[in-house]
């Protein structure tokens, strides 16, 4: 799909579009099962042992003071032990801002990950009794106590907005004409995983394109295989490889200010770091998390 973009061949492009509906009441019981620590005896804490409880199981990430990976490693063991048997009533994954239906609201990221995670269970472990719920930013309690309604909800994805249920829909969208854009003949792109075969690729294209006067290779290593450099020295643009893990803020902060003397103004900035820790969800844990999270995650951060 990159690749498509980046030699400006024609490709679909789609959209997000939310359907609304009333939300329904229900007087039957619910158990909130919490992903993390707080709130107290509001809820429980969740255990290694998969949920048997025929009522409908509620388990929720927590506000997004609270680190992401944590959370997100939490959310992936409950959903592992539901692989083998999901509760008769399923388990709702509850969020707070990470999916969010109106253009003014704030998008709390962090907790977009566990979306993700169940997502990854409906479509690789066949696990549909798993599904989310986002309940947005504010008064928490009296959200969660509306959460009882989701017993009537058949929906995999939904967001909750006082008495409104919002699903998303997946939707071609019709693009604007883009305006001609002028090239900048002093400006500076910064590829972070630039060595790699995605950095390689998006180099060559602003390279060739003639945007820019300079593009920066950021990589761990700091070195470039002879063919590549030889190839991107060879157009328009000064290519310079810089050392620096962009995982590690303290590291960013010191290429950043060291660009700021030696490099034209910086006008873009190009995330294609990521460290490959794939597997079926089933294998997945912490550690590969932590390991593929720094990365792509913690450098866009």
């Amino acid at each position: 799909m990159l690749s498509l973009l980046l030699t400006g061949l024609s490709v679909s492009r789609f959209q997000v579009k939310w359907e609304t509906a009333a939300l329904s009441a229900s007087s039957k019981p619910m158990t909130l099962l919490a992903v993390g620590t707080v709130f107290g005896s509001a809820v429980r804490q969740h255990t290694s042992s998969a949920p048997s409880s025929s009522t409908a199981m509620f388990a929720f990430a927590l506000p997004s003071f609270v680190d992401s990976l944590p959370v997100l490693a939490s959310a992936l063991g409950l959903v592992q032990s539901c692989v083998p048997q999901v509760p008769a009533n399923g388990v709702w994954m509850l969020t707070f801002g990470a999916s969010v239906p109106s253009t003014g609201e704030l998008v709390r990221s962090k907790h977009a990950g566990v979306w993700g995670v169940v997502r990854s269970a409906r479509t690789e472990a066949g696990v549909l009794g798993v599904r989310c719920a986002d309940l947005g930013a504010k008064k928490l309690r009296m959200t969660l106590e509306r959460a009882g309604a989701l017993r009537e909800v058949s929906e995999p994805e939904v967001a909750l907005r006082g008495k409104l249920v919002h699903s998303p829909r997946l939707t071609t969208a019709s693009p604007a004409s883009p305006e001609p854009k002028q090239v900048d003949e002093l400006s500076s792109q910064l590829i972070t995983g630039g060595t790699g075969g995605l950095g390689l690729l998006t180099a060559s294209w602003l390279s060739e394109a003639g945007r820019h006067s300079h593009v920066v290779l950021v990589s761990r290593s700091g070195v470039l295989p002879l063919a590549d450099a030889t190839r991107l020295r060879s157009s328009a643009a000064a290519v310079v490889v810089e050392r620096c893990d962009a995982a590690e803020p303290a590291e960013m902060h010191r290429l950043m200010a060291t660009m700021q003397c030696s490099q034209p103004p910086l006008r873009g900035v190009w995330h294609t770091a990521g460290v490959l820790a794939d597997g079926l969800l089933v294998t997945q844990d912490a550690r590969k998390l932590h390991r593929a999270f720094g990365a792509k995650v913690g450098g866009a951060v």
